[in-house]
Parts: structure tokens; sequence; C-alpha cells
């Protein structure tokens, strides 16, 4: 299903990976942290641009469930498979995930958990308590969420199997989505759990098995389609579905949706459109060195900022005062990020690799190849 064929262009693939999609993993690794400078580092930009960069999360969240549907493809029709998912899955997300706990720990962002809270984030399980949705290790909600949507993955590819299913799946996932923030402020639940929880974030999951879907249609075409049409195809869908969101929001049509269910379903669409944009005709913006060899890091620099970022607050503070708030808030961006590029260097090669080496031990791959560096 899989096998490069004329249609995909000479640079959408890289080897067995897709350059393009680790671009876009940094891209979503580089929003939450500038969008954590303001209320995390302290650091204010002059203009409110940073306000909508935290849907760097809803980013990750549609690049995953694609890639992992491109990557397990390859291996689905092993007997064992689901063991090898489940295998692969647990060493990539679990080493990182426990080291940037204990460094939490360490620095006392977790306070002082008890032994059940230690338990619930060691097998995580925390994003079905609505008071441990964040876990021990910073940030780590997603990682929460991203686990349940593992745990659903062999029965997603059991059945969705093209773009009709997909695009059903979709339908379902935005209907689930939209119940559950439409969950009543006064009800028992933390606001916060129902925006961190899994149900309210499925759909984005789903738009990525959607695109891959799409992308496959695309791939599978015995004409390829020019990489003006092929923007075109995906860029309408996109402008229509913003346009919609900016127009009911400004003329109070339709005020039966919030704000925050406008902007899910405009990320839906344009962050589903750039993935297949980028897997089958990848800008040099997303593929280049750079950009491909910290989209492999991103797992690192997503767990890494925050407490990078804590730590660092006398010096962000110092140039704040030294440079002025728009200077400051420029050489608070550059320096943290240096840091935090290099401590996910040194995790990158002494956590996340030697973890994913322990894990091909047990299904008999070695990791040094992988398909789309998925996490």
């Amino acid at each position: 299903m899989l096998e490069q064929s004329p249609t995909t262009g000479h640079s959408a693939m890289d080897g067995n990976r897709l350059a393009g999609i680790h671009g876009l993993r940094f891209l979503a690794a580089a929003m939450v942290l500038v969008f954590h400078l303001r209320d995390v580092a302290g650091s204010h930009p002059p203009i409110g641009f940073d306000i909508y960069l935290g849907s760097g999360v809803r980013l990750f969240f549609v690049i995953s469930a694609f890639s992992l549907m491109y990557s397990t493809a390859r291996y689905v029709g092993r007997a064992d498979w689901i063991r090898v998912f489940a295998l692969k899955r647990f060493f990539r997300i679990a080493p990182m995930f426990y080291v940037a706990g204990v460094i939490g720990w360490i620095m006392g962002l977790s306070g002082s958990p008890t032994i059940s809270e230690a338990v619930l984030s060691i097998f995580f399980v925390f994003n079905f308590f609505p008071d441990q949705i964040g876990s021990l290790t910073w940030a780590g909600w997603t990682i929460g969420v991203e686990m349940i949507f593992y745990s659903i993955m062999p029965t997603i590819i059991g059945t969705v199997y093209g773009l009709r299913s997909a695009f059903a799946f979709l339908l379902i996932a935005i209907v689930i989505g939209f119940a559950t923030l439409a969950v009543p402020t006064h009800s028992a639940l933390p606001s916060l759990f129902i925006l961190m929880t899994f149900p309210s974030q499925i759909q984005f999951f789903a738009a990525g098995v959607c695109a891959f879907f799409i992308f496959l249609w695309f791939l599978n075409r015995e004409r390829p389609l020019p990489s003006a049409t092929l923007f075109a195809v995906v860029l309408i869908p996109v402008l229509v579905v913003c346009t919609w969101s900016i127009m009911t929001q400004r003329l109070e049509l339709l005020p039966t949706y919030t704000d925050r269910e406008r902007d899910y379903i405009s990320c839906v669409v344009a962050f589903g459109g750039l993935v297949v944009w980028q897997a089958l005709r990848p800008s040099w913006i997303f593929s280049n060195r750079f950009v491909v060899y910290w989209g492999e890091r991103s797992y690192s620099i997503y767990l890494l900022h925050g407490p990078i970022l804590i730590a660092g607050l006398p010096i962000w503070r110092a140039l704040d005062q030294q440079l002025g708030t728009a200077l400051g808030y420029v050489a608070t961006g550059l320096v943290s990020l240096t840091l935090v590029l290099t401590a996910s260097w040194i995790t990158y090669r002494f956590v996340e690799t030697p973890g994913m080496r322990a894990g091909a031990r047990f299904y008999g791959k070695s990791p040094e190849r992988r398909p789309l560096g998925e996490w």
C-alpha cells in the first residue's frame, strides 16, 4: 500500500522518512515554546501574536496520528503487530517522560507527590483523573492524551480503512469533542480537565487519520497533480473554514458555537491540510536539514522547554530590564531556544535513542532509520 510510486514527486520521500513531517514537528515544538514565553518565562511580546501558538499541541496530535498510520502500515500484517506497536510506543515515550518527571521533581515543580500520583504517572493513566490531569511531568497532559490514542489505535486500524470511513471517524470525533467542550462550566469537573481530557482532543487525531488516507489517495493517482493544483486543493478548504470561523465570530452568526469550537474546527482543517501538503510536496522551509534534525528531537524539546523556562526566570527578567520589552522578548526567545535545543540534543542521545534501542531488542528491528520519527 505504501510503495513509492511515480505520483509521489521526487522530493516527498527521504529514504523511509517524510522530511516535511519532521519539519512540522519542529514547528509545533517551537510554537509551544514561544507560547509559553509569556505565561512561564514572564516575557511579553510587543504584539499579541503568541496567543495563537498554543495550537502547536493540536498540530502535534494531527502529526502523531498521521505518522502512526503511515509507519504502522509497514508491519500491520504481522501476527504480533499489536505487541510490536505497544512496545515501540512504550520505549519511544516512557524513558524521556520519566526523566522529565524526575527533573521536574528535583526542581520542585511537582511538589511532594504521593505514591498514588507517582503510580498514575508511571502507568500513563493520569488523564482519566480530574485532579491528576497534568501528571508529575511538566506539560505531561499531552502524553496522557497520546497514550489513550495509542490504546485505541488497533481498533482504528481495524475499522477505518479508506477515505469514507476516515471522514466518518472525523465527523464522529468532532461531535465527541464538541459535546465534551459543552459540559457546563458549573459542573463538578474542573475546566482544565474538560480542555485537556482525551475526548476534547480526539478530533485532532481523527484529522491526522483522515490526512493519511487523503495522502494515500493522492499518492496512488495514475497521474500526479501539478504542485499548483495540489496546493489549491489543500488551501481552498483551509481558507473557506478559516473565513467561516472569522465571519461567524465577528458577525455573531451561529451563536451556539463558542470561539474555542471555531478554533478547533479551523485547526482540524488547517493542520490536516498542512500535513497532507508537506507529506506529498514538502517545501524547503519544512524539509531543510536544520528543521528535520530538530524535528526528530521535538519530543525532548517539548518536555524540557518548561523546566528550562522556569529555571531561567532570573535571566529573562534581567534581559527585559536591560533591553526593554521588545528586545528583551526576542533575546529571551533566542537564549531559551538555544538552551532547550542543547538540552534536547543531550537527552535525545542519552535517553531517547537508548530507549528505542532497548525496545528494538523486543521486536527485532534497529531504530536507526525510523519512518517518521514519531512520538
